[in-house]
């Protein structure tokens, strides 16, 4: 099946998030600064983590 404009288009785009979310990690690692996040939504995230993993780990098995 021959490759299309779309097909392309998309594979840019992966390629491009591909460098760019771990150059954002790493930049986010290495910074010499705390960020500062207000609110309480925060304390959430670890919660929302492992409801994640554990969804995916039910859905593989």
């Amino acid at each position: 099946m021959p490759k299309t404009a779309q097909d392309n288009r998309y594979l840019i785009i992966i390629g491009v998030l591909s460098v760019a979310i771990p150059l954002v990690v790493a930049l986010l690692l290495f910074s010499s600064t705390k960020m500062q996040v207000e609110g309480e939504w925060v304390y959430f995230l670890p919660h929302l983590n492992a409801a994640l993993n554990s969804a995916t780990s039910i859905d593989i098995y």
